[in-house]
């Protein structure tokens, strides 16, 4: 076997396994995007609670605020 035959045979292992590493590197794009998909929703969805929480809370606070009362008297100095 020459030096040849062995660059070669290098060569050709490497594009056999070029493939197969593409398909790897792809799949775990893939992944990490859905990973981040996933995590963007679950943070929107925390989100969304947090605002609801806020306004749940200042709904209650308005509630339990106590406003005067309004009163009405009739004016009797048109009589």
């Amino acid at each position: 076997m020459t030096v040849f035959d062995d660059l070669n045979s290098l060569n050709s292992e490497k594009l056999e396994t070029a493939p197969k590493v593409f398909d790897s590197t792809l799949k775990s794009f893939d992944v990490q995007a859905g990973n981040l998909k996933r995590g963007f929703q679950v943070n929107q969805a925390l989100n969304s609670l947090r605002t609801l929480r806020q306004l749940n809370q200042e709904l209650k606070s308005c509630k339990t605020q106590s406003y005067s009362p309004i009163s009405y008297y009739p004016d009797d100095r048109h009589e």
